[in-house]
């Protein structure tokens, strides 16, 4: 028996598809829950996964039926232990998403790979001189003169 239909996964408190499965057939997905805590199931059929074309298309029937629609809430930066941003990703803590080994995951609407923090502050990219020492030191001697 051929699948008709497609399960797709997503974050319960963010609306946000997480991943999506396609099975041999509907028999694997009859009764399928989500394995994992926090997140929620939508079963579509196969026409409606087709016609949805990509991931877009595929979140925007999650956001009719969940009635959520993501924003940067979910959004995160990992960064380093010299306050560079290694990665960005979506994350649902709600899920079970942790920061991987080495990193913190700060929640952060904007910043990006290239970037990094000193303290708390975000800037983008390096600074004109270069390094981020550099940075330092001049912010350093602007307050002392």
């Amino acid at each position: 028996m051929a699948s008709t239909t497609v399960g797709l996964i997503y974050s319960a408190s963010t609306g946000r598809l997480r991943w999506w499965v396609i099975p041999d057939d509907d028999s694997q997905i009859a009764n399928f829950v989500s394995p994992n805590p926090g997140e929620a199931a939508l079963i579509v059929s196969q026409a409606q996964y087709q016609a949805a074309a990509n991931v877009a298309g595929l979140q925007a029937l999650v956001n009719a039926v969940s009635g959520k629609a993501p924003d940067a809430e979910d959004r995160y930066v990992d960064i380093d232990a010299g306050g560079n941003i290694a990665a960005v990703s979506f994350a649902c803590p709600n899920c079970g998403d942790v920061a991987p080994s080495g990193v913190s995951r700060v929640q952060h609407a904007n910043a990006e790979p290239g970037g990094f923090f000193v303290g708390s502050s975000y800037f983008a990219g390096r600074s004109a001189g270069g390094s981020k020492e550099r940075l330092k030191r001049r912010r350093f001697h602007r307050k002392t003169r």
